[in-house]
C-alpha cells in the first residue's frame, strides 16, 4: 500500500475470527406458550427461530422446540340420597350442576371437573294395621300386642331409604256361651235344628272389634205334653178355651203350660147329655115327651112349687093354672116351659059378672067385676107369668105384641080371657 507520503506502507494482518452460534429452546407447556419472538403458540412447534447476539457479539440463532400439552374438562355425574360430600370438601343437600373443581390430568395440566349432582330424598311412612290376636310384619316379627314404635327400612322409587313405622292395633278374639232352654226343638244361629240337649256345638261370629267370636251352644231341650180331658155334661159345657159346647165333641184342643214350661196340649172328650123338656098338652092332661126319666110336676103360679104326688110322666090338672115338669135323666135335670090349663070348668055366674076391655088393646086394659078382685095374672103363650096386680086397671104397654091369657081371681071364682096386644 502507499502511505500518505507516497511511500510503501507495509501492513501486517492481526485477525481474530469469532464464530456465530446456534441453539435449540426446548419447551413443554400447557395449552399455549409465548416465546422470545413475542409470538404465542397454541400448538407444538419445532421450526420457529430467533436470532440473538452471543457473548462474542456474533449471531446466536435459537430454534424453538415446543411441545404443547392440553388441559382437560369433565363432568362428575352423581346421584345421592339426602346429601353428598364432593371432592371440594363441601356437603350438598340439594341438586347442583354449576360447582367446579380443578385437578391435574395425566399430562400435568389442569383438569376442570364440573359437578352434576342429583339429590333424591329418603321417605318415611306409617303402616297402619289392625289385626286380631297376632300380626306378622314385613320385618318378619310376629306381634301379639299393639305397637307404634317398630320400624323397617325399604327402598323407595328413587332408590333411597323408605323408613316405615308400624302403627299396629291388636284386637282380641272372644268366646262365649249361648245358654238356651226351649221346648221340643231349637234352630240355632248355625242353621241347624236341635231336638235334644247339646253343649258342644259351636259357631263363629264377629265381635264388636271385628275379630272372631266363638260361641258354644248350651242347649236344654224340654218336652211338650199331651192329654185328654174327659167330661160329661148336661145340655152344654163351657170348657177351658172359653167356648160353650152344646153337642158332644172329641176334637177341640187347648194349649196349657206343663210343669217344664212347655206346651201341654189338652184334647176335649165331651159327652153332652140332653133332656127332652117338651110337653104334649091334650085338654086337661100334660105329658112329658122324655121317656124313662124321673118327673116332678110344678105349679108355675106358686113360684114353681112341687105338686105333691105328681111324679108321673103324665099330669092331669084339676084347676086352671100354669104348670111345668122337671125331668131328670142321665143325671141331668131340666124344667119344661109352663103350660096353661084353662079348660077346667069355671063358675057360670063368675063368667057373667066380669068384663075385660078393650080387646085388642094397645096396652091399657080395664076389668069390671061384680065382686072384689083378689088378683090378676097375665101369661104369655109359653105359660110364663109376665104381669101381676090386684088392681082393675092393667098397663101392658111394656109387653111385646101378641096373644096373652088374663086370669082374674075374685071372691066368686076364677075368670080367664085371651086378649091381643098390638
Amino acid at each position: 500500500m502507499t502511505n500518505a507520503a507516497g511511500c510503501d506502507s507495509v501492513v501486517t494482518l492481526d485477525l481474530t475470527m469469532n464464530n456465530s452460534s446456534t441453539g435449540t429452546d426446548i419447551q413443554t407447556t400447557c395449552d399455549s406458550y409465548t416465546w422470545i419472538d413475542g409470538n404465542t403458540y397454541t400448538t407444538s412447534n419445532n421450526t420457529a427461530t430467533h436470532t440473538l447476539t452471543n457473548a462474542v457479539g456474533c449471531d446466536s440463532v435459537v430454534t424453538l422446540d415446543l411441545t404443547i400439552l392440553n388441559s382437560s374438562t369433565g363432568t362428575d355425574v352423581q346421584t345421592a340420597c339426602d346429601s353428598y360430600t364432593w371432592i371440594d370438601g363441601n356437603t350438598y343437600t340439594s341438586s347442583n350442576n354449576t360447582t367446579t373443581f380443578t385437578l391435574t390430568n395425566a399430562a400435568g395440566c389442569d383438569s376442570v371437573v364440573t359437578l352434576d349432582l342429583t339429590i333424591n330424598n329418603s321417605t318415611t311412612g306409617t303402616d297402619v294395621q289392625t289385626a286380631c290376636d297376632s300380626y306378622t310384619w314385613i320385618d318378619g316379627n310376629t306381634y301379639t300386642a299393639s305397637n307404634n314404635s317398630a320400624t323397617f327400612t325399604l327402598t323407595n322409587a328413587v332408590g333411597c331409604d323408605s323408613v316405615v313405622t308400624l302403627d299396629l292395633t291388636m284386637n282380641n278374639s272372644s268366646t262365649g256361651t249361648d245358654v238356651q232352654t226351649v221346648c221340643d226343638s231349637y234352630t240355632w244361629i248355625d242353621g241347624n235344628t236341635y231336638t235334644a240337649s247339646n253343649n258342644t256345638a259351636t259357631f263363629t261370629l264377629t265381635n264388636t272389634v271385628g275379630c272372631d267370636s266363638l260361641v258354644t251352644l248350651d242347649l236344654t231341650i224340654l218336652n211338650s205334653s199331651t192329654g185328654t180331658d174327659v167330661q160329661t155334661a148336661c145340655d152344654s159345657y163351657t170348657w177351658i178355651d172359653g167356648n160353650t159346647y152344646t153337642t158332644s165333641n172329641n176334637s177341640a184342643t187347648f194349649t196349657l203350660t206343663n210343669a217344664e214350661g212347655c206346651d201341654s196340649i189338652v184334647t176335649l172328650d165331651l159327652t153332652i147329655n140332653t133332656v127332652d123338656i117338651s110337653v104334649s098338652n091334650t085338654s086337661l092332661t100334660l105329658t112329658a115327651n122324655e121317656t124313662g126319666a124321673s118327673y116332678q110336676w110344678l105349679d108355675c103360679d106358686n113360684n114353681y112349687a112341687a105338686i105333691s104326688g105328681e111324679t108321673n110322666q103324665e099330669f092331669t090338672a084339676t084347676v086352671n093354672g100354669s104348670y111345668a115338669v122337671e125331668v131328670t135323666v142321665n143325671n141331668c135335670t131340666d124344667t119344661s116351659a109352663c103350660q096353661i090349663i084353662s079348660d077346667v070348668s069355671i063358675n057360670e055366674e063368675t063368667k057373667g059378672s066380669i068384663a075385660v076391655y078393650p080387646n085388642p088393646t094397645k096396652g091399657f086394659i080395664q076389668i069390671e067385676a061384680t065382686s072384689s078382685i083378689l088378683e090378676v095374672k097375665v101369661y104369655n103363650l109359653q105359660g110364663a107369668l109376665v104381669y101381676e096386680t090386684d088392681k082393675s086397671t092393667l098397663h101392658l104397654e111394656g109387653l111385646n105384641d101378641g096373644l096373652y091369657l088374663i086370669r082374674v081371681t075374685t071372691q066368686n071364682g076364677i075368670f080367664e080371657q085371651k086378649v091381643i096386644k098390638n
